[in-house]
């Protein structure tokens, strides 16, 4: 299962976007390479991560009483990106932004909202909400699936509780 350090990369790549769009804003000067150094790190750090959890985390199949697809839920990102176009002309207003930034990734961590994600969607994911019975409580469960494609029944890979990736294939 995936840590709270994955997750917190997670929630951060999501809003890579907004890092990189800072970046541009404050060209020329130091908030430009904060912003950019930080976008590096964050890319970087959490490709290294879902990889390394895609592979360490325990396969499984499942099989889905009901899916709904959440892609809808990626526009939730886009008041976010107004962001930007507010002044950002000193270390206030960057304190301000982190402090926001901390809270609303302390939210998405803990409630498992890291899953609806706009980069994940950019390199081909979906994200879904599915239902299926759990097999050691024998009741139905909810869970978040990040799938390129979908079937009744697949092959998973368990990031966490409530969080699954589909890798494809029946059993």
């Amino acid at each position: 299962m995936i840590n709270t350090l994955f997750k917190s990369f997670l929630f951060l790549l999501s809003y890579l976007p907004l890092f990189v769009i800072f970046a541009i804003n404050n060209f020329g000067n130091v908030l430009f390479l904060i912003f950019s150094v930080f976008s590096i790190v964050v890319f970087v750090g959490s490709l290294i991560l879902f990889i390394s959890a895609k592979k360490n985390a325990e396969e499984k199949f499942i099989k889905f009483e009901k899916v709904e697809s959440q892609n809808v839920r990626l526009l939730d990102y886009i008041f976010v990106y107004i962001l930007p176009f507010i002044n950002m002309g000193g270390i206030k207003e960057l304190i301000s932004f982190a402090i926001i930034v901390f809270i609303v990734g302390n939210i998405y961590v803990k409630t498992d909202l890291i899953a609806i994600n706009p980069i994940l969607s950019l390199f081909g994911y979906s994200i879904y909400k599915v239902y299926f019975m759990d097999g050691s409580e024998k009741s139905m469960r909810s869970a978040w699936l990040i799938s390129k494609s979908i079937t009744e029944g697949m092959k998973v890979k368990e990031f966490s509780k409530d969080i699954y990736l589909g890798i494809g294939g029946k059993k």
